[in-house]
């Protein structure tokens, strides 16, 4: 991997230290507040809010900075958090008093402690978790009334709206509450799906099958299609051990994937199966995320 290596600059709006002032588009890019592009180096962090609400700030601090380390100085500049899900967690918002009360500190930590922006999550597994759509609308505007005001925050309506057990109503209902949601001084996503190019910018996920590294290049199509920033927010996942499919453990993929995103599109986010359980990283995914990100940078 040696050939990857390169001399990251320190600190800025590049690396995930440093990170201030709102993102705004311009045309079919992202830039900070100094008016210099602003790449999307994204990591998957499905769990971190409830690791937040669960176990406090300290098990936060020690996963980004397992996480952060295994980078080796070319860090990732946002997290990807879900704010429900039933598949792989018991993740109710509804069971935590304080869940509105602290989505801001949790992002202003974020951004105060670790440099890191955020891509938050709505909805996921919404069907089993919160089906009621009056239920639904109240809490989409209570969670982006609390994180308005937060200078590092991305909001996705929901995790690939097209399957109707994330989103009831779907990619229909995605643009709906995107409707709800926008101008309120935070870029919004509608998520992955058949109407993904709706939102302010737009998230893609990447199909999964052998030729995933180099299916990056379709962000270019995405975003010349839409007029907006598109990055690649979901590939291939890595893992300990390749599963036809589903993912894999060659970090030259990772590598390549990464580059051509950054090329072609506005960044990507490095999906991992440590990053969906919220665990300590392994070295095989290690070496994936070292390699993706050297490569982003």
């Amino acid at each position: 991997m040696s050939s990857l290596l390169v001399q990251s600059p320190a600190g800025g709006s590049s690396g995930g230290a440093g990170q201030k002032g709102p993102i705004h588009i311009d045309g079919l890019v992202f830039r900070d507040d100094t008016g210099a592009i602003w790449p999307y180096r994204g990591i998957t962090a499905f769990l971190l809010y409830q690791i937040w609400l669960d176990k406090g700030a300290a098990a936060v601090s020690a996963l980004l900075s397992n996480w952060l380390g295994a980078c080796r100085g070319v860090p990732f500049n946002t997290v990807r958090v879900f704010g429900m899900v039933d598949s792989f967690s018991h993740w109710y918002p509804q069971e935590h008093s304080n869940y509105y009360a602290q989505l801001r500190p949790f992002a202003d930590f974020l951004l105060k402690q670790f440099g890191l922006r955020m891509e938050f999550v709505i909805f996921a597994d919404s069907g089993i978790v919160m089906p009621d759509t009056n239920a639904q609308d109240v809490h989409a505007g209570r969670v982006v009334d609390a994180l308005a005001p937060c200078e590092n925050v991305f909001i996705e309506v929901a995790n690939e709206p097209s399957q109707h057990s994330n989103l009831t109503g779907g990619d229909a209902r995605a643009y709906d509450l995107y409707l709800r949601l926008r101008n309120r001084g935070l870029l919004v996503a509608t998520g992955a799906g058949d109407g993904y190019y709706a939102g302010d910018i737009v998230g893609v996920h990447t199909p999964r099958d052998f030729e995933w590294p180099r299916k990056a290049k379709d962000l270019l199509d995405v975003r010349t299609i839409c007029g907006k920033p598109s990055y690649g927010d979901e590939p291939m996942g890595a893992a300990e051990v390749a599963i036809d499919g589903k993912r894999d453990n060659n970090p030259r993929n990772f590598a390549d994937y990464a580059a051509v995103a950054q090329q072609q599109g506005a960044g990507s986010t490095f999906h991992f199966d440590n990053g969906i359980y919220g665990q300590m990283i392994q070295p095989v995914q290690a070496s994936c995320l070292l390699a993706f990100m050297q490569a982003a940078w």
